[in-house]
């Protein structure tokens, strides 16, 4: 173990010293380097069946790059890396499509190209829906990200965003596509509130791996925010599929400033099967643990600078529907510790 740990930790310092030499090399011109690398601890009790506890490591480096072609026109890319340090296989991996303990990848590029009003993004990329709870890719490795085109812009106090998007399946395996319109409303400066309307069609393979009741489905999500005060703040997410049952999710979350550098947080959440969009590679995109679940999350947050800050959170749910074969497995509780550092 300690000897694989050596191993990775030289690995990642070869890595971004290559990254700090490309970025050296790059000074004087306009190419933009930055990343993160992120070292995460999880101790997760499965109540059932079994009754066992997993405990897991991993690191993850990420490094995206920013390429002027134009003015207004550019080109971007996301290279990952990630090991785990587990006895469970791949228990607690971000990446898709690989049994294996290490993984790396460029799995994120495109064209960007932005004027005064809109940005008009086209490649592989990271995409969020709504407030998160029905979509929030946040995995890495080949076959992790979708191709997507996404126009965003904001007028006055209204942010808008549309995205057309396809997944980016391994051969042989039906991609899915998937339309988006959201917007959001800044009421004022403490408060804002948004809408998203969705539709999704699911591919054969997915639809019959997770035995989804249809395999087009439209999904609507109502999400807002508010500063309560200058140190608290509260958003919330309530989410509305087209399926015949199991079809809602909502989610609130409160946050506490407690200082320059610590916050607090608690949140509620209740995310049934079909309400949420699902991959064939990850299951449930949701932000939350799982879909067929209900629970709580708190958190503590510590920012020692600008560039490091350390999360500390537990995780805790109950499976809703116990006859249900997608979603939850069983009732879990979750603890979690990462550290992050930004360059």
């Amino acid at each position: 173990m300690m000897k694989k740990r050596i191993s990775v930790l030289l690995s990642c310092i070869c890595i971004l010293g290559t990254a700090c030499g490309v970025a050296e090399a790059a000074e004087g011109t306009d190419i933009q380097l930055d990343g993160t690398y992120v070292v995460h601890y999880r101790d997760q009790h499965d109540q059932n069946p079994g009754d066992r506890t997993r405990t897991g490591y991993k690191e993850t480096l990420t490094l995206n790059a920013t390429i002027p072609v134009q003015e207004k026109l550019s080109l971007y890319a996301r290279f990952t890396y990630q090991t785990l340090q587990n006895n469970y296989g791949i228990f607690s991996a971000d990446y898709v499509n690989s049994k294996k303990q290490n993984n790396a990848a460029l799995d994120a590029m495109g064209i960007t190209y932005k004027n005064a009003a809109y940005s008009y993004k086209l490649g592989l990329q990271a995409l969020t829906f709504g407030g998160g709870a029905i979509y929030d890719n946040t995995y890495i490795g080949h076959h992790s990200l979708p191709y997507a085109v996404k126009i965003s812009g904001k007028v006055g106090r209204v942010e808008s965003t549309f995205i057309g998007a396809k997944t980016n399946y391994q051969t042989g395996i039906e991609n899915d596509t998937f339309y988006v319109l959201q917007g959001s409303y800044a009421i004022d400066k403490k408060t804002s509130v948004g809408a998203m309307l969705a539709n999704v069609s699911y591919g054969k393979d997915t639809a019959s791996r997770y035995f989804l009741p249809n395999r087009n489905v439209c999904y609507l999500s109502l999400y807002g925010s508010k500063n309560l005060t200058d140190k608290i703040s509260l958003s919330t997410e309530i989410v509305r599929s087209n399926s015949s049952e199991n079809n809602t999710a909502i989610q609130a979350t409160i946050k506490k400033k407690l200082d320059a550098k610590n916050t607090i947080s608690a949140g509620y959440y209740r995310i049934e099967n079909d309400a949420v969009v699902v991959d064939y590679n990850a299951a449930e995109m949701s932000t939350y643990p799982n879909s067929n679940a209900q629970g709580y999350t708190v958190a503590w947050t510590h920012t020692f600078n600008q560039n490091i800050s350390m999360k500390i959170g537990e995780y805790s749910y109950k499976k809703i529907n116990a006859a249900s074969s997608s979603g939850a497995a069983t009732d879990r509780s979750r603890f979690t510790a990462t550290v992050t550092a930004k360059f």
